[in-house]
């Protein structure tokens, strides 16, 4: 673990959450996947988040709604270029 890189990806996800929270203000979910979501690691090429599945992201079936996902990996994956100076 470059302890930079988590910084930096630490930092942009600051910004993201603040940025959600203005656009977002019914406590939809990408402002909450950036409160409940933490870096576990990163360097210069990759980075490695946790997120705990929460009753309310899950469809009738319940498994992790499927548009969750996608929101929170177009999120994680655009978060993990800043692992970059």
């Amino acid at each position: 673990m470059a302890p930079q890189h988590v910084a930096h990806l630490k930092n942009w996800m600051e910004q993201m959450q603040q940025f959600a929270s203005r656009a977002d203000e019914d406590g939809l979910f990408l402002h909450d996947c950036f409160e409940i979501c933490s870096v576990v690691d990163a360097d210069e090429d990759s980075a490695t988040f946790e997120y705990t599945v929460r009753k309310g992201e899950c469809n009738f079936s319940n498994n992790f709604h499927g548009g969750a996902i996608a929101t929170l990996i177009d999120n994680l994956t655009t978060a993990a270029l800043f692992t970059r100076e």
